[in-house]
């Protein structure tokens, strides 16, 4: 036998390997995937009167499970901070081992405002520690980094006040600091969050100033804000801030979300007090009023649109409509003409506020409870709700109500009546993070090695950011060139967007501010024209 024909005979062989590697990983993953759907859900709530310690609710979420929808125990919290908490939002971090809850209200007592649970075992989490950053209060929403740590939104500052902050927290749950380092005083109170690593993009919506509520000198108002910052998310500096509304009526911006795959880097915002659904274009720093939730409002009752969430691909948005009882979702295809799909109606002062999809979209759970002010000192705010926990199954393009999940805190909880607010479901399938901006690549030059008879290409990976990147970190070719193939690859990317493209692992472990990884790359090109690809680089766990 000539060498020649050894030559094909291995390279055909290893085709055949490649082949059924490839479709090993095809079953691996999807056996994986069929044993992640959540079945445990975390409800983070606190006692109605005060007297008894806020805390997690476990609760079975197992729809195959006798005991679906049923309270399993309550892990309350201990200590000094146990109590009078107003239990708000809650975060998970990249990994799914660390859920974040945030205590509103916990500055009137001088507590901690941040409290971190090990999340490892679901259905019994642990308490880690609990935190409280300087120059910050109230807290609200929580983002989690691909770097293993959190952004979390407070609206006001050391004394409940404008200017708010946006807290960094490491991996190890330690404060890293308070953004911006000079905040603006323009009635900054970020509520809102939302974070868009792979270009450098943050954005936040102010809500209302937190002080101005309570019933103390100067207070016992109202004072709405409507305004989204962007932000410069690898500076962490707010460069543009975007009115939104009338500045002689706020619109009252709660929450904001960037559109996924949106390639204006757009977002949607909501005016509780104008009852409009905004278009933001972050980059020319515009607002645009886009659809009208009065159409659901229900007698004299406003609508009050709150909180928002918006499906991986960008194309559905879910939104509690508090005033009006309702969850809707609506086609946002073609976000400046949203369509409104489906409804559904909870009941005249059910109250929904808090909602999140779970990780295959087809379930939202809803919690119907915004916030009363009845700490000392109370405040004007008295937007209770029935106390319920609803699960809206996402069919197509219709929401339905499921009867079965049947949960009621003023009913089921042994301590009395509670108030829940922030959900988790569990356990959390990880999506690795966009870290293309910063990641800096070099390439080398192509050589052919006439062994193999295969292109030879080495690239270097610098982590140019002042953050570490988490790892396993993966470089995804988006695309390569139709005469060429990746021969070393790890695998084809089918759970995040665009699918179907090759990837190879560049570096198992985390990659430090400064450091770099050495990439071999094998191509195999059918007619031997240029190779040609572009790149972008997924950090931390997660089927890619």
């Amino acid at each position: 036998m000539t060498l020649a024909t050894q030559l094909r005979y291995r390279n055909r062989l290893h085709q055949i390997l490649r082949i059924i590697f490839t479709f090993a990983l095809f079953l691996r993953l999807t056996a994986a995937l069929a044993v992640t759907e959540e079945t445990t859900l975390l409800v983070w709530a606190g006692d109605a009167a005060h007297t008894s310690p806020d805390f997690v609710a476990v609760i079975d979420f197992d729809r195959n499970s006798p005991t679906y929808g049923k309270v399993l125990s309550t892990v309350p919290l201990t200590g000094k901070s146990a109590i009078g908490n107003e239990p708000h939002h809650v975060g998970i971090s990249n990994d799914g081992k660390t859920v974040a809850l945030g205590g509103l209200l916990s500055v009137l007592r001088g507590q901690d405002q941040v409290f971190f649970y090990d999340v490892t075992d679901p259905r019994h989490p642990s308490f880690i520690r609990s935190n409280n950053p300087p120059e910050s209060s109230i807290t609200d929403e929580f983002a989690a980094l691909s770097s293993g740590g959190f952004l979390v939104s407070f609206m006001g500052g050391a004394n409940g006040a404008n200017p708010g902050r946006v807290v960094e927290y490491d991996a190890s749950h330690n404060v890293v600091k308070a953004w911006p380092a000079n905040p603006p005083n323009d009635g900054f109170n970020p509520h809102g969050l939302s974070l868009d690593e792979a270009h450098n993009l943050m954005v936040t919506s102010d809500f209302i100033c937190p002080a101005h509520t309570l019933l103390i000198p100067g207070g016992g108002g109202v004072a709405l804000r409507g305004s989204i910052r962007v932000w410069d998310y690898a500076r962490r500096a707010v460069i543009r801030t975007i009115d939104v509304g009338p500045p002689a009526h706020p619109a009252g911006t709660m929450d904001v979300q960037l559109i996924p795959h949106d390639a204006g880097l757009r977002a949607l915002t909501a005016g509780m007090a104008d009852n409009s659904l905004y278009l933001i274009d972050t980059q020319k720093g515009t607002a645009k009023a886009v659809f009208n939730f009065n159409t659901l409002a229900v007698g004299n009752a406003p609508a009050m649109p709150q909180l928002l969430r918006i499906n991986k691909l960008g194309t559905r948005l879910f939104v509690t409509v508090n005033g009006a009882g309702k969850v809707a979702m609506l086609d946002i295809s073609t976000p400046e003409k949203p369509k409104l799909l489906s409804v559904v109606d909870l009941g005249p002062g059910s109250g929904p506020h808090f909602l999140r999809l779970t990780g295959d979209e087809k379930r939202i759970i809803v919690t119907d409870y915004f916030l009363v002010e009845d700490l000392a000192p109370p405040g004007v705010v008295n937007a209770d709700g029935d106390h319920k926990i609803h699960v809206i199954n996402v069919q197509g393009n219709s929401l339905e109500l499921d009867a079965r999940f049947d949960v009621d805190f003023n009913r089921d909880i042994s301590t009395g009546q509670a108030r829940p607010h922030g959900v988790m479901p569990l356990p959390f399938t990880p999506s690795p993070v966009d870290v293309s901006y910063q990641v800096r690549i070099a390439r080398g030059g192509f050589r052919f090695d006439r062994l193999s008879r295969r292109y030879i290409q080495n690239l270097i990976l610098t982590n140019a950011g002042k953050s570490p990147v988490s790892g396993p970190i993966s470089l995804v070719f988006d695309p390569l060139s139709a005469n060429a193939s990746l021969y070393n690859l790890t695998g084809i990317t089918s759970d995040t967007l665009p699918s179907g493209r090759a990837y190879i692992v560049a570096k198992a472990g985390t990659l430090a501010p400064g450091a770099s990884a050495l990439v071999r790359l094998e191509f195999e090109n059918v007619n031997q024209s240029a190779i040609t690809y572009t790149t972008r680089v997924l950090a931390g766990p997660g089927s890619r």
